[in-house]
């Protein structure tokens, strides 16, 4: 037991996030280091009353929130704010300033672009991009046209926010011009969105979670490649297959989430792997690009935790795009983060001192 004063530390997450982060047995662990845990209701006054020395949150759907005008969902934020502001020598992890550059998928592609510059004028002389984006253009709606030309199908179409909602985690895949017209029922008229190329990527995603600098990859089960002649696809991210069959027991409640899982959902995802997919894969999945990767994303976004997915095209050419980054996911599969998280606290409140 440590003989250093206690320091409070803040959590701002919804049980739902609390649950799937990897915090399971946080506040013991973080007491045998001088940490106290408080889960904070920012509609507490009580709670807004005592003085934290750090705050960690994922506070991107509550800003979403408020931003569309949601009452509760201002005075929280309001709250949140008021706290910061009297309270300067606060550490807030992340900055609400670092993370809003992940709210809006049009400012996700402006860091990765500026990522591959940054890398470009480090190493002149590459020979090829650190990494590869997919084409993708910004449309004010899903009625606004648009030139085909540099946007080969299939394609996918988010909505611009990344956060705003359960919506934002829901999108679909397009395989050909003529189901254009059937996005109607799935997106407001007015709606901003985006028509992003689907790479082809033989149905394995790996998904690459940063806890300040250090990547973790896991492989995941992803949609096998489409064609033109395929159907439109509307489906939620957030509980798509999450394993590949041979990786969980007979009978398991978590099997690739299948009990969430509409028939056509788990019929467009490699669940199966017969052909040994992801192996393959993995044999060609380039670690030290990752680890570059990683360091240019920290560097621009100066974030402590993220995540992004990684998909190596179909071919002989291997190309790795980047095709998402999302701040603060879950964790709960990452080796140690509990004890992790209690270690980049510690740091950041020992440099304060």
């Amino acid at each position: 037991m440590t003989c250093q004063p206690v320091k409070t530390v803040g959590l701002i997450f919804s049980k739902k996030k609390i649950q799937r982060s990897g915090f399971a047995g946080l506040p013991e662990y973080a007491s045998q280091h001088g940490l106290r845990i408080v889960h904070v209701d920012l509609d507490d006054p009580m709670a807004l009353k005592i003085h934290f020395d750090l705050i960690v949150h994922k506070l991107t759907d509550l800003i979403a929130a408020a931003t569309k005008g949601q009452v509760d969902a201002r005075r929280q934020l309001d709250n949140f704010q008021q706290y910061t502001k009297t309270h300067p020598k606060t550490i807030i992890l992340d900055p609400l300033v670092q993370v809003d550059q992940l709210m809006d998928r049009r400012n996700t592609f402006e860091v990765l672009k500026a990522c591959l510059t940054v890398h470009t004028h480090k190493h002149p002389d590459t020979t090829e991009p650190l990494f590869f984006l997919p084409n993708h253009i910004c449309l004010p709606n899903i009625h606004a046209t648009f030139s085909t030309q540099n946007l080969p199908f299939p394609i996918l179409c988010k909505r611009v926010s990344a956060c705003s909602s359960e919506e934002a985690h829901k999108m679909t895949l397009v395989p050909n011009p003529q189901h254009i017209h059937l996005l109607g029922p799935y997106y407001d008229k007015n709606e901003p969105v985006i028509f992003q190329e689907f790479i082809q990527h033989d149905g394995v995603i790996f998904k690459v979670y940063v806890v300040d600098g250090t990547s973790f990859v896991q492989v995941r089960p992803s949609f096998k490649n489409v064609t033109l002649e395929d159907d439109l696809l509307h489906f939620d991210s957030q509980i798509v297959p999450k394993a590949f069959e041979q990786d969980t027991p007979p009978n398991s409640n978590q099997q690739n989430g299948s009990h969430h899982q509409h028939d056509s959902i788990l019929q467009a995802f490699l669940t199966r792997d017969t052909n040994n997919m992801r192996i393959q894969k993995e044999a060609v999945f380039d670690h030290r690009k990752i680890e570059l990767i990683t360091q240019r994303l920290f560097e621009q976004l100066e974030l402590t935790f993220f995540g992004y997915d990684i998909l190596v095209e179909t071919g002989p050419k291997h190309r790795h795009f980047v095709v998402d980054v999302n701040y603060f996911p879950s964790f709960n599969n990452i080796p140690d983060f509990r004890e992790r998280f209690v270690d980049i606290i510690l740091s950041r409140l020992k440099n304060v001192e």
